[in-house]
């Protein structure tokens, strides 16, 4: 308890510190669509949240949803995290987890009005042994001064699909558009079509939406809500996001 109460009047004092100054944070939560701006360099974001998944045969609990992002150049970030869940299986009382380290990185080809971002990413596992990874094009654009709208494509691949000869991996499009809401309030909904080349006979469709609050400007919570439109699948999640390091806290590290 003692560990908690420093950390949490660590996080206050710092965050109180630094909000004034540093730039206002942009995330990658909590739609599917990524966001198609870069973190500041020299700049260090942390994003987290749990989500629970209800499938028909499953339901599944995301226990750790933790994304680290650096600012290793303009227009270019590192990343890496953890990823952890709960699974339980309908009809059968005993519960499952697995868990997977994940390192990627974000590069923003166009930084104009449209925004054009790639991002790559490899999902390590801890456990079982099913190694993930994906890339994916993001591209964004605003119309007016409340409304954005995101496009993504995603190819995704599971290692564990080897063995299928005609198995290339799964495809997901997504389309989101955010409103701004007051000062602080964003709200969104998006809209996602995937399909997966091991199931080919199968389109699935999601709908997903949710409400951001700027707490300061170097903090974000989030909360979110989405459904399968043919198919049994439920997404409910909440999150925080946070940019407390500016590039002179830093300047011991050189990725130059």
């Amino acid at each position: 308890m003692r560990k908690f109460t420093c950390f949490l009047l660590f996080f206050i004092i710092a965050t109180h510190l630094s909000a004034q100054d540093n730039p206002i944070i942009d995330t990658d939560r909590p739609g599917q669509c990524y966001s198609s701006i870069t973190i500041p360099k020299g700049h260090l974001q942390l994003e987290t949240g749990i989500g629970l998944d209800l499938m028909s045969r499953m339901d599944n609990w995301g226990l750790t949803i933790t994304d680290f992002r650096f600012g290793v150049a303009n227009n270019f970030e590192l990343k890496t995290g953890i990823r952890s869940s709960m699974t339980r299986m309908h009809g059968i009382d005993e519960f499952s987890f697995d868990g997977s380290l994940m390192a990627g990185l974000k590069w923003g080809i166009v930084n104009k009005k449209v925004k054009v971002a790639y991002i790559a990413e490899a999902h390590i596992p801890l456990y079982p042994n099913i190694i993930k990874a994906q890339h994916l094009i993001n591209v964004s654009h605003g119309v007016g001064k409340k409304m954005n709208f995101y496009y993504m494509l995603s190819h995704n691949y599971d290692f564990s699909q080897l063995r299928q000869s005609n198995y290339f991996g799964g495809l997901q499009v997504s389309y989101l558009i955010s409103f701004a809401l007051m000062k602080r309030w964003t709200f969104y909904i998006e809209g996602s079509s995937m399909w997966d080349s091991s199931v080919p006979s199968n389109f699935n469709f999601l709908y997903d939406a949710g409400l951001m609050y700027l707490v300061r400007d170097n903090i974000q919570i989030d909360i979110f809500f989405g459904h399968g439109i043919n198919y049994a699948h439920g997404t409910y999640g909440i999150g925080i996001s946070w940019l407390p390091l500016k590039t002179k806290d830093l300047k011991n590290i050189d990725l130059q």
